[in-house]
């Protein structure tokens, strides 16, 4: 996902501002005014202050989806490479994922992740013929159930200060999809 300037200027200025303020004291205004950019560049770029945080979990995520261990992950249909390579990427990405818990924004990065797992799922289900029978409201169902439950787990995991290593951790997830 190939970002304009403006466009990084916003998410920097609105990530900036989060260090110190919470979401929604934040107004368009003052993100424009930090970034440099006028209000109209704002609204070219982006449909809300929500949007801007969405976009770059998008581009984290795609850049999560581009590495070599995500794809190979994805081909073995391990949960525990996948859990691997989730805990190892996202560790780098503990100050933002800690910013979003604080904002009570989790949600976003859980619907992002739901939009990147539907179709590994879908792809691995037909794989493996573990979707026998499914409808599509299930596999929907089933699709939120795992995005956040990773990600609730990455948060706690992240406000333990990474306690466990993350082997540890794709150990533990693979146990329970398995239990």
């Amino acid at each position: 996902m190939k970002l304009k300037k403006t466009q990084v200027l916003i998410i920097e200025s609105l990530l900036g501002l989060l260090e110190k303020h919470s979401f929604e004291s934040l107004s368009v205004a003052r993100i424009t005014q930090e970034a440099l950019v006028a209000r109209n560049s704002f609204y070219r770029n982006f449909q809300s202050k929500e949007d801007i945080l969405r976009t770059y979990v998008r581009m984290m995520i795609d850049e999560f989806s581009q590495t070599e261990q995500a794809k190979e992950a994805v081909k073995s249909i391990s949960i525990y490479a996948m859990s691997l390579i989730f805990f190892t990427f996202f560790k780098d990405q503990a100050k933002f994922i800690l910013l979003l818990k604080k904002n009570n924004l989790v949600s976003l990065f859980q619907d992002e992740f739901a939009q990147y797992l539907a179709p590994l799922i879908k792809y691995q289900s037909s794989r493996s013929r573990s979707s026998h029978g499914q409808s599509k409201k299930d596999s929907m169902y089933y699709v939120t159930f795992q995005a956040a439950g990773l990600c609730q787990v990455l948060v706690r995991w992240i406000e333990d200060l990474c306690g466990e290593t993350e082997e540890e951790m794709a150990r533990m997830l693979d146990g329970f999809v398995k239990f």
